[in-house]
């Protein structure tokens, strides 16, 4: 498809792309050389870099911009008179194809010398999708020749950028300069300042010293009185164990009586309750054997009285009356006798039966309740042995008999050492002080008073401690790195002297203004073609890219203005005038590109409506064959036809074709044209009207459900599970049934048999 690769434009390669990736970060790196400043360190350039410069401008100069300028505006000629020639001919061929259908419009029958127009038109289309091939592949040609040309250049930015810190350097480095004899000033008073810190960090000491010495005293002393308000609280403590284990031992002897006692009546309980158990048991037993009794003596009842029936049937049967009567006379009187035995046999049941249900409701409450008064003896039980393991875990944490006299022993030694007794006595003992009941409180609240005031005087003496530590660490922190810095600033200083040593040397030297000279212009150049190429390439922030680049000459001018006056105005001038020449260049550019670009999308809506003209013109032809076939008079004007089409035609013919071929289910379908198709198409529709919505929606159903062949499988299996489904349910409900019937019956014949036999 030659044409659509046409109108598509050429193919994007992939060194141009990256060579206009490369383009676009050069020039957005060229404002950032003013962050050189924050790294004054790194200003120092290698040779090796100046080397590169020199091999950028040979390359570029060797490149030959304006010869190669030229040759672009001719390329770029010959393209406006392709894309004019090309113009012209759609022109052409847009009143060529009105015309046809006009001619196609206008005839009320299909002209004779309509293939031969077609054809022709046909051929005027291939000439011209060749014309736009040969442009295309043209304009390719003129690509590739510059891209080759440019693939092999170096890239000017690091050079631009290199000659704009070596500017930039000189301002910069004076001002480290200064900045660097402030702080030598600045250090030289932290040092003063550090001195006299040292000569306070000393009295500091010396008073930390005297304070600690103090305080040691105080502790010695508090600990001495600790150590006496102790012994009498261990002293203390050791009466009240002793006191609480003789309680202990006393409430564990009760306690283990009491346990016995309990003990001994949780087996008298269950001695009782299997007792009463076996006396259950046995008593159930009787009622059984009763029970058993008064059924056989009621079965044997039953049995004579249906004997006595069979005997007074067999009396009747075999004759007398007289006899008869006596015998029946006296099987009454039996049978009476027997019914009156039954009955009071039957009330003796009963009676039984309420003595056996109360006996076992006695029985059951009687259970109930003992397992109750053990669960609660259980219990008990249980709390008296925890409270007696508590009371043994406290005997055995409790101190020793050895350990009382050993701690006897110290506090006699103590207080003979430490403690004057005849204080105590005299103002703590038990016949005077304000408490005779308690001679303690009085000495422990002295004590406490006291301690809490050496805590406080402790606790405030450490945190000075700590400031004065803190202090004197920030201090000799701030020491060290002043120290540092000055150093660093010393190293800084001496480079900063070379390299101006260095420069001087070299601004002095002879060919200089040449060199400054080829240097300005090697970066206007420079910044001309970064900031055109930017433009041109990325349509990058023109704008914010100019006002940089103006603000970086602007800067560089107020720099350098001290040394070089009469330079820096010249090449401001040049760089302005490159700019604005470049911007001009740039907007006619973006002005031919958009238009271009318009011109292109009319062509692409031309070329997709012509497409769309021969499809629905295909469409009608296709149609006149089909009714000519169908009618049988299918002249030799169609081979004729099918002749004049052969050759190269042929292949644009069957690209027509396929196209009308897979748009038959879009919207190109013979019914367009067909008259046949659209009457049955408006049948349809009218039935559809006429029907309601049930009908409707079955219609469309069943369409959908046909038409797919995943549904009418997913049909057919639904169907069979269903109808299986529903043979099984129904099995299944018939055999329930029948279960549930013969339930039924099984229950009813009990019942009927009890009633024929009390009958």
């Amino acid at each position: 498809m030659e044409s659509e690769r046409a109108e598509h434009g050429p193919p994007n390669p992939v060194g141009p792309s990256e060579a206009v990736g490369t383009a676009q970060e050069a020039t957005v790196s060229v404002p950032e050389a003013g962050t050189a400043q924050e790294h004054p360190a790194e200003h120092v350039a290698p040779q090796g870099e100046s080397l590169s410069a020199l091999l950028v401008l040979e390359a570029w100069r060797t490149f030959d911009l304006d010869t190669r300028r030229s040759e672009m505006d001719a390329a770029a000629l010959a393209i406006a008179e392709k894309q004019n020639a090309s113009l012209k001919a759609r022109k052409m061929l847009a009143e060529s194809t009105r015309a046809l259908k006009r001619t196609l419009n206008s005839a009320t029958e299909c002209p004779p010398d309509l293939s031969k127009a077609v054809i022709a038109l046909l051929k005027e289309y291939q000439g011209e999708i060749d014309a736009l091939t040969g442009r295309a592949k043209f304009v390719e040609a003129e690509y590739y020749s510059v891209y080759r040309s440019m693939y092999e250049l170096p890239n000017p930015v690091d050079g631009l950028e290199q000659e704009l810190r070596n500017e930039l350097r000189i301002f910069e480095l004076q001002d480290q300069l200064a900045a660097a004899h402030k702080e030598v000033v600045r250090v030289d008073q932290m040092n003063s300042r550090v001195s006299e810190n040292q000569e306070m960090i000393r009295e500091y000491e010396k008073q930390m010293s005297a304070e600690r010495e103090e305080l040691v005293q105080q502790f010695e002393a508090r600990v001495t009185q600790m150590r006496a308000d102790w012994i009498n609280q261990r002293e203390a403590e050791m009466q009240a164990w002793r006191i609480k284990e003789n309680e202990l031992l006393a409430r564990v002897s009760e306690e283990r009586d009491e346990q016995t006692g309990l003990r001994k009546q949780n087996e008298q309980l269950r001695q009782e309750l299997t007792e009463s158990k076996s006396k259950l048991s046995v008593a159930k037993a009787l009622r059984m054997n009763e029970l058993e009794r008064t059924e056989e003596e009621l079965m044997r009842s039953r049995a004579e009285v249906t004997s006595l029936r069979h005997r007074v049937r067999h009396f009747e049967s075999e004759g007398g009356a007289v006899v008869a009567q006596q015998q029946l006379a006296s099987a009454s009187n039996e049978a009476e006798r027997l019914r009156i035995e039954l009955a009071s046999k039957d009330v003796l049941i009963v009676g039984l039966q309420e003595q056996l249900q109360t006996l076992m409701a006695s029985l059951q409450h009687k259970d109930a309740s003992g397992s109750l008064e053990f669960k609660k003896l259980t219990d008990a039980l249980a709390q008296r042995n925890a409270k007696i393991a508590q009371l043994e875990d406290q005997l055995r944490h409790a101190p020793s008999k050895s350990t009382y006299e050993r701690m006897k022993v110290e506090l006699e030694a103590m207080q003979s050492m430490h403690f004057e007794l005849t204080k105590g006595s005299d103002h703590f003992g038990p016949t005077g002080g304000a408490d005779d009941s308690s001679p303690y409180p009085s000495i422990e609240q002295r004590l406490t008073e006291r301690v809490k005031l050496l805590d406080g005087k402790l606790a405030h003496l450490r945190n000075e401690n700590l400031e004065k530590s803190a202090q004197l660490e920030d201090a000799k922190r701030a020491v060290e790195q002043l120290t540092e810095s000055l150093e660093d600033q010393q190293v800084l200083v001496a480079r900063l002297e070379n390299s101006i040593s260095k420069m001087t040397l070299a601004e002095g030297s002879p060919g200089d203004s040449d060199t400054k000279s080829s240097r300005a212009n090697r970066n206007k150049s420079e910044l001309a073609w970064d900031e055109w190429g930017g433009e041109t390439i990325g349509l990058l922030d023109r704008e914010s890219l100019a006002s940089g680049a103006v603000a970086t000459a602007t800067h560089k001018s107020n720099v350098s203005s001290v040394n070089t006056p009469e330079r820096e105005p010249s090449m401001l001038d040049i760089v302005s005038g490159q700019r604005d020449r470049f911007r001009a260049r740039v907007r006619e550019l973006e002005q031919e590109n958009h238009s271009l670009a318009q011109r292109l999308d009319e062509a692409k809506r031309e070329i997709e409506s012509v497409k769309s003209d021969s499809v629905v013109l295909f469409q009608k032809l296709k149609y006149v064959q089909n009714y000519q076939q169908q009618g049988g008079y299918a002249n030799a004007s169609s081979a004729s036809r099918d002749e004049e089409m052969g050759g190269a035609s042929n292949f644009v013919v069957d690209k027509y074709e396929r196209m009308y071929e897979s748009s038959g289910n879009s919207g190109y379908s013979g019914s367009t044209a067909n008259p046949y198709a659209l009457f049955n198409r408006a049948e349809r529709q009218r039935r559809l009207n006429e029907m309601n919505v049930a009908d409707r929606f079955t219609l469309r159903a069943g369409e959908q459900l046909m038409s797919n062949r995943n549904l009418r499988m997913f049909t057919f299996f639904y169907m069979i599970l269903l109808h299986v489904f529903v043979f099984l349910f129904l099995n299944r409900i018939r055999y329930c049934h029948q279960d549930l019937l013969q339930m039924d019956a099984a229950s009813l014949h009990p019942q009927a048999a009890h009633r024929r036999f009390s009958g």
